[in-house]
Formats: C-alpha cells, structure tokens, sequence
C-alpha cells in the first residue's frame, strides 16, 4: 500500500491497496494523520532513518485477523529541493511471519528429540 503526506504529516492520498490494509475509503482518511490511522504502528518520526536498515514492523488486525506489515517511509521534496510531503509504503509480510513461527516451532521440536535421545 502506498500512502502521500502532506508537509504537516496529514493523509493527502492513499491508492486502494492502504485503503485494504487501513479498512478506510481515500475521502475518510484525507487530512488525518498516521497515528489517527494506525495507532499501533510506529511513528513517522525518523522519516529517512530506516533506509540504515530493516524497515520497521508492526502488526494491524481487522475483524480477528492479525497482519504483518514492513514500512518504509521517505520524504518527498519539489524541483526546488524543498520538502513537500512524504510517501510510506506498506508490505504485507505476513507470510514471513507465518514461517518464522513455524521454524521455531520445528526448531524446538527437535531441540525435544535430540535432548530424548541423549537422555
């Protein structure tokens, strides 16, 4: 998902994939801003800080389901150089999440098996 900022940090747009993500229509999100919209989620504060490293990650639920999200957020600057919003995108990484947990699981599992067999 793909949401623009204005300078002040308020939604200005969001294509349909946020809207899914955020469970919002574009005209109810306009003008709010991303803690409104995500309380859960981390701040904007440190725009350019995450391209250092991993994104940052957080989770969203709707009706029961749990999603996984990777942010990425970066400031949008004019022909003149002067900033005039910014642009975050939203990647479900969900799956990986899912698979992560799984690993873990058969990592203990056999962390289990291999402890039985030298008992």
């Amino acid at each position: 998902g793909v949401i623009v900022f204005d300078v002040g940090q308020r939604v200005a747009s969001l294509n349909p994939a946020a809207e899914a993500i955020l469970a919002l229509h574009c005209a109810g999100a306009q003008g709010r801003s991303w803690a409104e919209l995500a309380p859960a989620a981390p701040p904007l504060s440190a725009p350019v800080a995450q391209s250092l490293g991993a994104p940052p990650e957080f989770a969203l639920e709707h009706a029961g389901d749990v999603r996984w999200y990777a942010a990425a957020h970066t400031p949008l600057y004019d022909f003149r150089g002067l900033r005039v919003g910014s642009l975050l995108l939203l990647h479900d990484v969900t799956a990986e999440h899912q698979t992560q947990a799984q690993l873990i699981a058969q990592q203990r599992s056999l962390a289990a098996l291999h402890e039985r067999e030298r008992l």
